[in-house]
């Protein structure tokens, strides 16, 4: 789908890894302060990326505000996560991020669709009005 995925974790590089490892993650940064987290978000945007955070604790929340969209982890989040993020996964299962995003583009496609097909149908209405004979 062309997404980068990037780990910004606080853990140690170890544990960051293995799971990095098991998840598939690009790439991992590990060790970090929320402080240096929220500098990776804003040098992940100033490369003219969309960053998406995913996040659950109170650690989290600066990064989520800081970037495009933020999405916590609703079961076990932390309230400070909770009202930072646009969008809240009831369950932490990371592999519902996917689902909330393919549900999002296509929630998208609809909406598109259907102003398309209001515009046009205004489009001609106007243009009916316009060229009917006046009486």
């Amino acid at each position: 789908m062309g997404i980068r995925t990037v780990m910004l974790t606080g853990d140690r590089r170890h544990a960051a890894e293995a799971v990095a490892r098991e998840l598939g993650i690009d790439e991992v940064r590990s060790g970090l302060s929320p402080e240096q987290k929220v500098e990776a978000i804003r040098g992940l945007h100033d490369e003219g990326h969309t960053v998406a955070m995913v996040g659950d604790g109170v650690n989290d929340a600066p990064s989520l505000a800081a970037a495009d969209v933020g999405v916590a982890m609703g079961a076990r989040g932390s309230d400070a996560a909770l009202e930072q993020a646009e969008v809240i996964l009831m369950n932490d299962r990371i592999e519902n991020f996917l689902a909330a995003q393919l549900l999002s583009r296509r929630s998208r496609a609809i909406i598109r669709q259907n102003l398309t097909i209001s515009l046009g149908v205004v489009i001609i209405m106007v243009i009916a009005t316009a060229l009917a004979p006046c009486r």
